[in-house]
């Protein structure tokens, strides 16, 4: 369940009428910005400033880079409102953390992403109050098995590139060392890599590499096919 919360308990929504619930994607989004408020809270506490850009970086980051990109077929459809809702209470929650450091960046998104579009809203970002957050909606074992995942189609991505294998390329088998963490999102890892045809058994996440790296592709028969890659998802 997910409303938007201040620190003194109240709640409001994006105007849906109720809050909802949401699936993984969507969850770990909400977990990473219910960490986001946790870590910027402790950093003003500390007024340690430069604690504050750098937890927004990151998330920005994984907002941008990551949530975005697993839904970017919804978003360019439209037809998934949940996703759409998530997004908007990532963006408005940032915000808000951002407003002591970034007054009228904060302000000017705010008043159009907020004020204007949602019905009984503050109609300042500073009169809003500080955000909420809520330690049970942050999954640690979704947020470890996303960022190794995460970690994993970076390598993946890299292993291709410097392979001069194209990503649409089929992809016989998958071999990842040192990526455990990933094993709940498979099906994602085969999404995003790109051109595993024959199925998610044939992704084969192994034990860890005690510290060691590599990356390399293995078995080009003479038409030039893929048939293995192997990414190392732990680096020093």
């Amino acid at each position: 369940e997910m409303c938007i919360r201040d620190s003194a308990g109240a709640a409001w929504n994006d105007g849906s009428g109720a809050c909802w619930e949401s699936r993984s994607a969507r969850r770990w989004l909400i977990g990473r910005t219910n960490e986001l408020v946790i870590e910027t809270t402790e950093a003003y506490e500390g007024y340690l400033t430069a604690g504050v850009t750098s937890a927004l970086d990151r998330y920005v980051d994984d907002l941008s880079n990551w949530y975005i990109r697993l839904n970017r077929r919804r978003f360019w459809e439209e037809t998934d409102e949940a996703a759409f809702r998530t997004l908007w209470f990532g963006l408005a929650q940032a915000i808000r953390v951002i407003a002591p450091i970034m007054p009228f960046l904060a302000e000017h998104l705010w008043r159009h992403l907020v004020a204007d579009a949602v019905e009984h809203a503050p109609a300042s970002v500073f009169l809003a109050g500080w955000p909420g957050s809520d330690a049970a909606a942050i999954d640690g074992e979704l947020l470890d098995g996303m960022a190794s995942t995460r970690r994993v189609v970076e390598l993946g991505r890299a292993a291709r590139s410097s392979s001069g294998i194209k990503l649409r390329q089929p992809l016989a088998r998958l071999v990842v060392e040192g990526g455990g963490a990933a094993e709940s999102h498979v099906a994602l890892l085969s999404a995003e890599l790109g051109g595993i045809q024959l199925g998610q058994r044939h992704i084969v996440l192994e034990g860890a590499l005690a510290g060691r790296f590599h990356d390399r592709v293995d078995d080009l028969d003479a038409a030039g096919a893929l048939t293995q890659l192997l990414v190392g998802a732990d680096q020093l």
